[in-house]
């Protein structure tokens, strides 16, 4: 068999790869910024809005009034003895000292929103608790 009768195989060349990898280099680098986890009073505003959903669901699995209550500058207590210090996230994170409490149908015993604060030194996040109904929100 001569070399001109071999079939023809279909497939990208070298330089048509790395430059497809070069192409999804630059879109990376373009891209990353825009999905920054932002900043450590945001990831402990996550955190402390996770722990109150927590709460709100134990109370209602629980069929039992739960509270989330801050107990110092960054550490609180939540759903039955458990207990969570935000500076595990980040030195400098504080948090607004408050109370929320659930009862057995997970509706706030506040009848007006309840709002944390959560800081680390450069900005605040607010978590929000909606009368209620106990909707979590972050701002």
């Amino acid at each position: 068999m001569t070399r001109g009768n071999l079939p023809q195989r279909g497939g990208f060349t070298f330089i048509e790869v790395l430059m497809v990898m070069v192409i999804a280099g630059i879109i990376a680098a373009v891209a990353l910024p825009v999905f920054n986890v932002g900043s450590s009073a945001s990831l402990g505003a996550e955190v402390v809005a996770g722990d109150i959903r927590f709460t709100q669901w134990e109370a209602i699995n629980k069929n039992k009034t739960l509270s989330l209550s801050t107990v110092g500058s960054s550490e609180y207590h939540y759903a039955n003895g458990r207990s969570r210090d935000l500076r595990e996230f980040g030195s400098l994170l504080t948090l607004d000292k408050i109370t929320i409490t659930f009862n057995s149908l997970g509706e706030p015993a506040a009848t007006q929103p309840q709002t944390i604060g959560v800081t680390d030194g450069a900005g605040i996040v607010y978590v929000d608790v909606a009368p209620y109904t106990g909707r979590v929100t972050l701002r």
